[in-house]
């Protein structure tokens, strides 16, 4: 997924974009293109920031993967590219299956159902690689490896289910004669609040205004270069 930032009609952009065309009609496009991959990289690095600020970041994909979306400058997938100017764009944001939830419009929570024999396998602190929220989880523990315990195919000690004597619904490791639960699956629905990480980002970095900044600063400082001004 990502947003596309175009660069808007509030501005009087076009009225200098003409001029820029008289004056140096060949290059632009090029102005165009340099304040559209601005844009998008300008978003990209805040919505980084707020990533890092308002989630608890575990995994170097989570922030890799915004940059995999991110306009950077000369990257074949995100360049703003051609000459014409109406059809140009860049793109910001994230490729992450998984960020976007934190992302909804509107300010709504977002409810996760449990797909995971019926219920959202939350992991506990016994999983992760130390007792503390901010680690990840041990490879060992994490959903591909346990995937198949969904349809009854137990591997070794773990099975899903209640420990003998009564308990809680969850996935157990018997660990010398005790069974240890590694993931709480009594929850069959869990809300994940907004964040709004890349949505604030676009409203900050992309407004009207900044869009416009970025492309007169781009044609004048091009055409001083080039001695026409």
């Amino acid at each position: 997924m990502n947003s596309s930032i175009v660069m808007s009609s509030k501005t009087d952009y076009k009225a200098f974009l003409k001029v820029m065309q008289i004056i140096d009609k060949q290059a632009a496009p090029a102005y165009a293109a340099e304040t559209l991959n601005q844009t998008a990289d300008s978003v990209t690095r805040q919505q980084e920031r707020n990533i890092r600020k308002r989630m608890i970041v575990r995994s170097k994909y989570t922030i890799n993967s915004t940059m995999m979306a991110g306009a950077k400058p000369y990257r074949a997938l995100n360049k703003a590219r051609g000459r014409d100017i109406n059809r140009m764009f860049s793109r910001s944001g994230s490729v992450s299956p998984y960020l976007w939830m934190q992302d909804l419009q509107g300010n709504k929570d977002f409810i996760e159902k449990g797909l995971f024999g019926g219920a959202v396998p939350i992991p506990l602190l016994k999983v992760r690689i130390s007792k503390s929220k901010k680690k990840s989880i041990a490879k060992k523990y994490r959903l591909g490896p346990l995937d198949r315990l969904s349809s009854g195919e137990f591997k070794n000690d773990q099975f899903i289910g209640r420990p003998r004597g009564g308990g809680a619904k969850g996935l157990y490791q018997r660990i010398g004669d005790k069974d240890v639960m590694l993931r709480n699956l009594e929850s069959k629905q869990i809300r994940i609040k907004d964040t709004n990480f890349h949505e604030d980002a676009v409203k900050r970095r992309a407004t009207a205004s900044l869009i416009y900044a970025r492309f007169k600063r781009s044609s004048i400082r091009e055409l001083k270069r080039k001695g026409v001004i």
